[in-house]
């Protein structure tokens, strides 16, 4: 197991992860991104507007990055 971790920029503003996750693989991290930006989208989808989500290993090499931009128009 590898711990992971998962930085996040919503719209200028960064969270850097202290922690991170033990996961077995990159391909687990990756589904652990993309679902963790779907969560943040469907919470914040008024207020946020582009989200990425760098996912990094102990070292603090960058293995893949996730983003997510989001727009809203309302007709009435």
């Amino acid at each position: 197991m590898s711990r992971y971790f998962f930085d996040t920029d919503e719209s200028g503003k960064v969270l850097i992860d202290e922690d991170g996750v033990e996961l077995p693989n990159i391909d687990e991290a990756e589904k652990e991104a993309l679902a963790t930006l779907g969560h943040i989208a469907k919470d914040r989808a008024g207020r946020c507007r582009y989200v990425a989500m760098n996912v990094r290993d102990e070292a603090g090499t960058v293995l893949l990055t996730a983003a997510l931009s989001l727009q809203v128009e309302r007709r009435v």
